[in-house]
C-alpha cells in the first residue's frame, strides 16, 4: 500500500521512496468520484492536497528572504559564500 511519507514529493512503498505525480492523483480522484468509488476518491484527493504546491510559499520565501540578506543565495545551486581577501595570483603561492 502506497502511505504519505515525510519528505515532500515522495510516497513510501514497502520501504522505497518513490516520486509522487500530482497530475495523477488528482484526475484519479475526479474519475473514482465519478465511479462512486468514494474511498479510493478519497486517498487520492487526499494524496494531491497533501503533496501540491502552496501558493502562498513563494511570497513567504521571498519576503523572508528580504529579511535575511545573509542566506538569499542559499538557494541557487552555485554561488560564493565569501570573496577571497587576496588576489587570485597570491592564492597560488606568489609572493
Amino acid at each position: 500500500m502506497l502511505t504519505p511519507g515525510t519528505n515532500k514529493g515522495l510516497l513510501h512503498f514497502a520501504g522505497i521512496a518513490i516520486a509522487v505525480d500530482l497530475s495523477a492523483h488528482f484526475y484519479l480522484s475526479l474519475v473514482y468520484a465519478q465511479l462512486g468509488m468514494k474511498k479510493e476518491a478519497a486517498q487520492e484527493g487526499a494524496l494531491y492536497a497533501e503533496h501540491k504546491d502552496d501558493p502562498g510559499a513563494a511570497l513567504l520565501a521571498l519576503d523572508f528572504r528580504y529579511r535575511n540578506p545573509l542566506v538569499t543565495h542559499e538557494n541557487e545551486p552555485y554561488h560564493l559564500h565569501s570573496s577571497p581577501s587576496r588576489p587570485p595570483e597570491e592564492h597560488a603561492g606568489k609572493k
